[in-house]
């Protein structure tokens, strides 16, 4: 087994991190009982060490020629020739994969929410014969984006509830002082919890809103993100909409139910910077 490493490492190069461990107990079983050491002999470098057994038979490779190695006490080791090569081959083909696949690499970057492009609005029947709109502010937050997968992304944004701005600041206080009730609840948040694409090519995004002290589950529509453009400045940003509507009640906002309606509706505009 020592050799089977030593052959290896001169293939591969010190790149090759390769443990006895991770070969099948067969072959485990014919490991030296003691630590090898590294010996030059014949224009190869092997290993060699006292307790390496002499015999040993590998089942689980197919095609075997037989080639000697010496052991350190003079006596013959049959080392399984094509055996050998094709480890180190697959030992070297495995760690080139390895830099380019995403299950040994991280695949997601961070993007932060830009607050000063970053809008979220909603709509809400009054008195059933219109709909009066209004927006939050200042939103902030993070995607984890993997532009492998955009599924496996994660979303978490939070909105400063007392920038709710309707353009009117009698309605404005109302609704935070009576609705949002802001000194006790400052802020909303959402955190997804997962993606799927659907048949329209859209996103939905499934997550926890967080209002008023309760969390629920809500699911977002999602266009975008958009490719990633260079701002003037020299930043890397994208762009995406979200949209979802809510029942106030199950937030337990229930004010003035006669008069507003129960339905919200929510649209999300963001643009995020990678970091």
């Amino acid at each position: 087994m020592d050799i089977f490493l030593a052959y290896i490492h001169n293939i591969a190069g010190p790149m090759c991190q390769i443990s006895p461990d991770n070969f099948p107990q067969k072959i485990r079983e014919a490991r030296a009982s003691e630590t090898p050491e590294l010996r030059y002999y014949q224009g190869r470098y092997f290993w060699f060490c006292s307790g390496f057994r002499r015999e040993f038979h590998i089942s689980d490779f197919d095609r075997a020629f037989g080639t000697d190695c010496i052991h350190q006490n003079g006596a013959s080791v049959k080392i399984l020739k094509n055996t050998i090569i094709g480890v180190a081959f697959t030992a070297v083909m495995i760690l080139a994969q390895a830099r380019l696949s995403p299950a040994f690499g991280q695949t997601a970057s961070t993007w932060q929410i830009d607050p000063a492009h970053a809008n979220a609005q909603f709509s809400v029947s009054h008195l059933g014969i219109s709909k009066v709109q209004g927006e939050f502010t200042n939103v902030t937050g993070t995607v984890q984006l993997d532009e492998k997968d955009v599924t496996k992304s994660v979303v978490n944004a939070t909105i400063d509830v007392s920038t709710v701005y309707t353009r009117n600041e009698g309605r404005d206080k109302d609704l935070k002082e009576t609705f949002f009730e802001v000194a006790k609840f400052p802020t909303m948040t959402f955190v997804s919890k997962s993606i799927t694409r659907g048949a329209d090519g859209k996103l939905q995004m499934t997550g926890d809103l967080t209002l008023h002290g309760v969390t629920k589950p809500v699911t977002f529509t999602v266009d975008g993100p958009s490719d990633a453009i260079k701002d003037p400045w020299g930043n890397q940003r994208r762009g995406a909409s979200a949209t979802a509507i809510i029942k106030r009640s199950d937030f337990g906002i229930t004010k003035y139910a006669g008069m507003i309606g129960e339905d919200i509706a929510i649209t999300l505009d963001i643009e995020f910077v990678k970091k």
